[in-house]
C-alpha cells in the first residue's frame, strides 16, 4: 500500500489516499494536481500496516519469554534509548487495589507494555512499537 499525501503551500497536511501501487499513486497525483493549484502530493508507503505488525511481533517475543528475564531496548518518548533487565511476568501482583487494577487496564488501553525493573526495583512501561531490541536481538 502507498500513501498520497497533498500538502497545502504552507506544508500543512491537507488530506491523504492510500492506493494500491505507484501506477495508481501516479495518476492520483496527476489529476489532483491539474485540479487543484499550489499542492504538493508526495507518494510514501504506507506506514501503518508496518506498525501494526511490528507491534505484533514484539507481543509474541515477549509473550515467549514467559516469566524469564528478558532484556528489553526501547526508544522513551523524548527520543533517548532505555535499556531495561526485567521481570514481565513476576509472580507479585503488578496492582492490589482498586486504583491499581484501574491504572493497569488505563495502560493496557494505551498499548503500554509493564517491565518491572531489577536494577531499580520498580516499574517501568513501552511502547511494543517502540521497541528496538529484545534480549539483544533487533525486532
Amino acid at each position: 500500500m502507498l500513501r498520497c499525501s497533498v500538502y497545502t503551500p504552507d506544508g500543512k497536511l491537507n488530506c491523504w489516499k492510500l492506493v494500491g501501487n505507484m501506477k495508481e499513486a501516479e495518476k492520483y497525483k496527476r489529476g489532483l494536481t491539474r485540479a487543484v493549484r499550489n499542492v504538493t502530493v508526495t507518494i510514501e508507503k504506507n506506514q501503518r500496516r508496518e506498525v501494526m505488525e511490528k507491534k505484533q511481533r514484539v507481543l509474541d517475543l515477549l509473550e515467549a519469554q514467559g516469566t524469564k528475564i528478558v532484556t528489553v531496548t526501547f526508544i522513551k518518548a523524548n527520543g533517548s534509548e532505555r535499556v531495561v533487565n526485567g521481570l514481565l511476568k513476576p509472580t507479585s501482583k503488578i496492582v492490589g487495589s482498586d486504583r491499581g487494577l484501574a491504572q493497569g487496564e488505563a495502560m493496557r488501553s494505551r498499548g503500554q507494555i509493564p517491565i518491572w525493573e531489577i536494577k531499580e526495583s520498580q516499574w517501568k512501561s513501552f511502547y511494543a512499537e517502540k521497541v528496538e531490541l529484545i534480549n539483544g536481538e533487533k525486532v
